[in-house]
């Protein structure tokens, strides 16, 4: 029998794994292709790991003292979810939780991902310059903004002749 994976070579490995749905599945692999899926179970166990120790972590701050310091009667207003209940559950009720939740979220995302509570991975590499660009003209307007309120008025014009060169306003 062929692998199942590259078809080029001879199974000589069988993988049984068992699907969403709760039934087993068999794999017949060459060795080649043994060897790829044993690399990438172990770059998986290694990710495992710092999730566990990460959610480790979570579980024992959410665990002192029974509870988070929380604000008292911090309820979503779109689905009436109440912050404990969401400590409690693990669960938002609504997209809109995110944001009536938000004071009491960012310090436990920051503490869970070293600080950091927005994404700062990585992007598609199309998406990235654009990203980046953006970012730049939102930091020429915050100081367009800063020399307009000092009065820097030659410095803002300079400032806003950027921003269009990065918009491609320019010609």
């Amino acid at each position: 029998m062929l692998c199942q994976k590259c078809g080029e070579q001879e199974a000589t490995m069988e993988i049984q794994q068992v699907s969403q749905d709760g039934t087993m599945e068999s794999l017949y692999i060459c060795e080649n292709c043994a060897a790829e899926i044993s690399s990438l179970e172990d770059e998986v166990a290694k990710a495992m790991d710092t999730f566990n120790g990460i959610a480790l972590d979570f579980l024992t701050l959410l665990q002192q003292g029974g509870k988070l310091q929380t604000e008292q009667g911090v309820v979503c207003e779109h689905c009436g979810l109440s912050f404990d209940d969401f400590l409690a559950h693990n669960r938002v009720g609504c997209e809109h939780c995110y944001q009536a939740f938000q004071k009491q979220l960012l310090p436990m995302i920051g503490r869970v991902q070293n600080n950091h509570v927005r994404h700062i991975g990585k992007m598609p590499a199309r998406f990235e310059e654009a990203v980046n660009r953006q970012q730049e003209i939102q930091a020429l307007r915050d100081q367009i903004q800063q020399a307009i309120e000092s009065e820097a008025f030659e410095e803002a014009a300079v400032l806003r002749d950027k921003i269009k060169a990065l918009e491609g306003g320019a010609e």
